[in-house]
């Protein structure tokens, strides 16, 4: 037993050692029942890890032997994922395809991001990676030309974001892809103060020539997919799930021997990660039971116990959407004084007309930005209301979700300040 085991909640263990079973291939699947496995499906879905574990969880002889009539009874919910991500994943591929050709034909290099170059590349198979969009990466210089190309191909942009200095993507649709699209050009902006900031033209610099689905890109090397999702996660302040580790698991599995702790040192360096890359190095090998190859272990040391535990605390408690969207904001107010809750109140209000036409389209004309400014206050008001609300509804829960936030937002910090 590892020091990250008397960490995680026992409603959680098996779960986790499931997980690491499928990661191993493990012959024997631990004994489960039909309401456990109910009721682990709905926590691997949560954890967006459901889809991985399905193939591995249907070849094992324990479920055909209990249920000879009908072996996949216990299985039908993680199944019917399966096949639903199997269904969407060829629709993406399909789609992106003919699209990332336009690009390259149109003299524009392309990387493929996170969930959409993972799941071809370090998965098995694809459907075994859930996503929430798909991520493009671009230089700036050709936002412009990949706007012009995307549109051209059938793709519709939600509010237009580009050379906007508060934005670092546009966001498209397609009648045949059932997710979003989103053309990024930096992976943060201004929005997001607090998160690393990568240095995006040594990025592109150290970029290879590769292929997704036999179609040409620019991908990133191995020691900078790992960089990535160090910058990913504290990006959200380690409000990530169990699949942000379960992806550094297989990308260390596949290109784990090839690297080199200089390469790590440098991809951080690039990513501007701080001393977060090798945590959660430590981090995943403790928690998915992966050892880390005997070159990086040497380098990558050991974790602080009080690290540890806030992000295996933040990982079993993650936030919704809705509240991780303002609990920075929140956390700020609450932490001010009242002259200083008056000044973040101001701020946050009388934001600049650049941020304003993102969300309001009256701040477009400088007249109507008096306006927009109006609007925003009654929403942060009702916003407020509504938090208060829920807050004298349970205030336990409440006050111990801030609790974890801080501590998240802490963690972050903390490994962003020390190299």
């Amino acid at each position: 037993m590892n020091a990250i085991d008397n960490l995680i909640p026992d409603n959680r263990r098996a779960l986790i050692t499931l997980l690491r079973c499928a990661l191993k291939g493990s012959q024997q699947c631990p004994a489960l029942s039909d309401a456990s496995l109910h009721s682990l499906f709905q926590q691997a879905r949560e954890q967006g890890v459901g889809t991985y574990m399905y193939p591995w969880l249907a070849a094992q002889k324990v479920f055909s032997e209990t249920h000879p009539q009908a072996a996949e009874k216990p299985l039908a919910a993680w199944r019917d994922a399966f096949l639903r991500n199997l269904v969407r994943s060829d629709l993406i591929r399909q789609v992106l395809q003919p699209t990332l050709t336009r690009l390259t034909r149109a003299g524009i290099e392309t990387i493929v991001l996170k969930g959409a170059w993972l799941g071809a590349t370090v998965y098995d198979d694809p459907a075994q990676r859930t996503m929430s969009d798909i991520d493009l990466l671009v230089r700036e210089a050709d936002i412009e030309a990949a706007h012009r190309e995307l549109t051209q191909a059938g793709f519709t942009a939600d509010k237009d974001t580009l050379h906007n200095r508060f934005a670092y993507e546009q966001r498209y649709s397609h009648t045949g892809l059932p997710l979003p699209l989103e053309l990024h050009w930096h992976v943060t902006s201004a929005l997001t103060p607090a998160a690393p900031v990568p240095d995006i033209e040594a990025v592109w610099q150290n970029a290879v020539d590769s292929v997704w689905h036999n179609v040409p890109v620019k991908a990133l090397p191995p020691a900078d997919q790992l960089a990535h999702q160090a910058q990913h996660i504290l990006h959200h302040l380690f409000a990530a799930p169990l699949r942000a580790y379960l992806d550094i698991a297989l990308l260390l599995k596949k290109h784990g021997g090839g690297l080199s702790p200089s390469d790590l040192a440098e991809s951080s360096a690039r990513w501007r990660t701080g001393r977060a890359l090798p945590f959660l190095l430590n981090m995943t090998s403790a928690l998915l039971e992966t050892p880390l190859p005997s070159q990086l272990a040497e380098c990558c040391g050991g974790m602080r116990p009080s690290e540890a535990e806030t992000a295996v605390t933040a990982l079993f408690n993650l936030p919704a959407a809705r509240d991780r969207a303002g609990e920075s904001t929140l956390l700020d107010f609450r932490e001010a004084s009242s002259v200083g809750k008056l000044r973040l109140i101001l701020r946050r209000v009388f934001m600049p007309r650049q941020f304003m036409t993102l969300y309001y389209p009256c701040a477009r004309s400088r007249l109507g930005l008096p306006l927009a400014w109006f609007k925003r206050a009654a929403r942060l008001y009702r916003r407020g209301r509504s938090l208060a609300a829920a807050a004298a509804e349970d205030s336990f829960s409440k006050h111990r979700h801030q609790d974890i936030a801080r501590q998240r937002r802490q963690l972050t910090e903390k490994l962003l300040q020390q190299p």
